[in-house]
């Protein structure tokens, strides 16, 4: 069944909702439509507001603002309603908003006209959207039906003028610019800004026309129009972002700085986390992003301030022999241990509640093991490859102990989306900042974080540098990494891989430091059991990125096997 698409109304009575709403069910649209009221009565309800706006379930088709929310003791008080109106749209950037009013006398002529100016979808009086009755709900002094009766399609047209406007407002940047002129700003690009190839091929995609605004906004017309800004690439995560490496000639000294651009409404949300990070984090440790947010039609950026130095954590891993890794491992965990602000702790179905796969996902592990399956069991037992397929199918169901185990698990703020690419270090000193906090979780599981980066460590960063990435007699020699499983290595901080295989043994070596500071220093609760479900959700999802070569996604089911094994001797020993 579909659902009802849904009118917010921000007022401060409920009058209006519930004669909108009988017109509605009058004109037999209450099938398609359905009003909701979201209430402000002093201006410190907006936070609130918008919060409870956000947490809608159900498609929101339009916001109806009352412009007369506050009740106005004098002239200045009437520009309150345009402030939650620059609040809301900046939360919702391309959701058609009105304004509506019933209040069209000559003193409140100032509200109209400064509402009017604001970038809103259209200004509806209310008595219009009320149908003509015969009884005292409806103002005897109201005339507008006696010359434009509303009609079930005037309803409807209202919401997709509205819509196709702002559509055509978000999306300006790409359709009204002329090719030439697109060409032109490309030249110009690539003649100030210099950018690598790589960002060259992103800068097309986003539109050259966009992004020179991006940067005149960022950095300033002068800087950017001098040939005092460089363009490089920086590789950026899973979140479809575009990263690049910023470069502003600040007198005699480069001034570095990571560009992020994304849809408008996700970057306007990370920058928020950025500001709640601010709170958290010592100053050393909080990556200092630019005063604002901009945006350009349906694109937004912003910048974060970085050491001249500064590599991500997957390139440092790279260079070669790591050396005071100890101290690295230190300096991450008391990030973490700031970020985190731990709960108590409750019994939990852990896989049941907190790792359930999302239906994409799902799709996509499945189409996985049926394009892969006879190529995987060229490597992995077919029993052990239809028992991950199965897994999958049934989003862990098939291992019912693991599925019904109950864990006391503690949960606080993580960062969500702990990967290699998200740690820059300062090799000098082993700082550590972590950037990318789009998926800033404020009830997150606390072993989710370590976790996922030890799976990117082992998936993404391992001999991603050499031909070993792509050599199918890797396999065999990856296995050896299949140790860090067995239940007697999860918490055995003094275990060490044998192998000839000098990578290897520095990402294990690394792994297992991991373990230990979240083990020992953050989360000293944790089970192995805990910390086996976390390593199986996201070396799940490690199968279906496209930048992780096939021979890793073999070994993966191996690896993944080897988890379900000891999730399985888990629970006969509890």
């Amino acid at each position: 069944m579909r659902k009802k698409k849904i009118i917010a109304v921000v007022d401060n009575d409920t009058e209006f909702v519930q004669k909108f709403s009988n017109t509605l069910k009058k004109l037999n649209l209450s099938n398609k439509f359905v009003t909701k009221l979201f209430g402000i009565n002093v201006e410190e309800d907006i936070p609130k507001c918008i919060q409870n706006l956000k947490k809608t379930k159900g498609p929101l088709v339009a916001i109806m603002i009352d412009i007369v929310i506050f009740e106005m003791d004098d002239s200045s008080e009437l520009l309150a309603v345009v402030e939650i109106f620059e609040k809301i749209r900046r939360e919702f950037p391309n959701l058609p908003i009105f304004f509506v009013t019933k209040h069209i006398k000559e003193e409140y002529l100032p509200l109209i006209c400064w509402c009017s100016l604001k970038d809103i979808d259209g200004i509806l009086i209310k008595q219009y959207l009320y149908l003509p009755e015969k009884d005292k709900l409806i103002n005897k002094e109201d005339k507008f039906h006696e010359y434009i009766p509303l009609t079930k399609n005037d309803i409807e047209k209202i919401f997709q003028e509205a819509k196709r406007k702002r559509d055509a407002y978000t999306t300006a940047s790409t359709l009204s610019i002329h090719k030439n002129v697109e060409e032109e700003n490309y030249k110009i690009i690539r003649e100030l800004l210099h950018p690598d190839e790589r960002s060259a091929l992103q800068i097309k995609d986003i539109g050259s026309t966009t992004f020179i605004h991006l940067i005149d906004e960022l950095f300033g017309e002068r800087a950017s129009r001098s040939g005092y800004v460089t363009i490089s690439y920086f590789r950026p995560g899973f979140s479809g972002s575009y990263l690049f490496r910023i470069d502003v000639d600040i007198g005699k000294k480069k001034k570095p700085y990571l560009m992020k651009v994304n849809n408008d409404e996700k970057i306007k949300m990370e920058f928020d986390n950025y500001e709640k990070v601010h709170k958290i984090l010592l100053p050393e440790n909080y990556p200092q992003p630019t005063e604002n947010y901009v945006n350009y039609g349906k694109w937004g950026a912003f910048g974060i301030d970085i050491q001249q130095r500064m590599v991500t954590l997957s390139d440092y891993l790279c260079l070669g022999e790591l050396e005071g890794n100890h101290n690295m491992i230190t300096n991450l965990g008391k990030v973490l241990s700031q970020l985190y602000k731990i709960t108590s702790g409750m019994p939990t179905r852990l896989w049941k509640e907190y790792y359930q796969f999302s239906s994409k996902i799902n799709l996509q592990l499945l189409a996985f093991f049926e394009d892969k399956k006879t190529l995987l069991q060229e490597f992995t037992e077919k029993e052990k490859i239809e028992e991950l397929e199965n897994f999958v199918f049934t989003n862990g169901k098939n291992l019912r102990s693991n599925y019904e185990n109950r864990y006391t698990i503690y949960v606080g703020n993580i960062h969500g989306d702990l990967n290699a690419r998200n740690v820059l270090v300062y090799p000098e000193s082993k700082q550590i900042v972590l950037i990318d906090y789009a998926n800033m979780d404020v009830m997150g599981h606390l072993t989710r974080d370590i976790a996922k980066l030890e799976t990117d460590l082992i998936f993404s960063v391992l001999h991603s540098n050499s031909k070993k990435f792509y050599d199918w007699n890797s396999i065999a020699i990856w296995e050896a990494v299949l140790n860090l499983l067995d239940l007697k290595n999860i918490f055995n901080f003094n275990f060490k891989i044998t192998t000839s295989d000098t990578e290897i043994e520095k990402i294990s070596n690394f792994i297992v430091g991991l373990r230990k500071s979240l083990k020992e220093d953050i989360y000293p609760h944790l089970s192995a059991g805990e910390y086996l479900n976390s390593l199986l959700y996201y070396s799940f999802h490690y199968l279906v990125y496209p930048d992780i070569s096939i021979q890793k996604k073999v070994f993966g089911t191996k690896w993944l096997s080897q988890i379900i094994t000891q999730l399985k001797n888990v629970s006969a020993n509890t």
